[in-house]
């Protein structure tokens, strides 16, 4: 019974934001020609996403774990990157 009611609203709450933003069908020109090369990330930068990265995955694998296993503790070590 929920399916059908969250199709039903998904369809409205569509069919409101289509009327309330309009598209403007226009052709849009692009000049790459007059675009600067981005600048990369710094070194630091990219340790910081790394590391956040790597944690991030990490704590989900313990968490998933503990589902897994039905444990209530399990102690982590992260090391810190300054």
């Amino acid at each position: 019974m929920a399916a059908p009611v969250a199709i039903v609203l998904v369809v409205i709450a569509w069919l409101l934001l289509v009327r309330l933003y309009p598209t403007d069908l226009t052709d849009i020109k692009l000049d790459l020609s007059s675009l600067d090369t981005p600048e990369l990330p710094e070194k630091r930068d990219r340790i910081i996403v790394t590391v956040l990265s790597l944690a991030t995955l990490a704590l989900i694998t313990v968490a998933l774990s503990n589902v897994m296993s039905n444990t209530a503790t399990v102690s982590i070590v992260l090391p810190v990157v300054c």
